[in-house]
């Protein structure tokens, strides 16, 4: 997790935290047998978050492992959420970018 927070804060141009601070920043939540991994992320629009969602998923009787990222963010009166899954491992928010930015366009556009 630390290493997912640190290329977030990268990308939003902050600095690296270091463990006893992401402590702080990261919440966990398990139900269901699903791990929700709450993170301050840096504001995207007039608001955001971002979560990992990691956990086992019974597809037609095959069990896979899948971690899901999700971007959530508020524009005026817009609320949006882009994600994306993958089998069990870390995703890149990079690969989420495009999309939010995508989203940003569109909302701004029809204000």
């Amino acid at each position: 997790t630390l290493q997912n927070v640190n290329r977030w804060r990268e990308q939003m141009g902050l600095a690296k935290i270091g463990q006893e601070a992401l402590e702080g920043a990261v919440r966990k939540i398990e139900a269901g047998g699903v791990q929700v991994a709450l993170v301050d992320y840096p504001q995207v629009g007039d608001g955001s978050f971002a979560a990992t969602l990691t956990g086992k998923v019974n597809a037609a009787g095959t069990v896979v492992d899948i971690t899901i990222l999700i971007v959530g963010f508020r524009k005026g009166n817009v609320s949006a959420a882009v994600g994306t899954a993958h089998s069990a491992g870390s995703i890149p928010t990079s690969e989420l970018t495009p999309l939010v930015d995508l989203v940003l366009q569109r909302i701004s556009a029809n204000q």
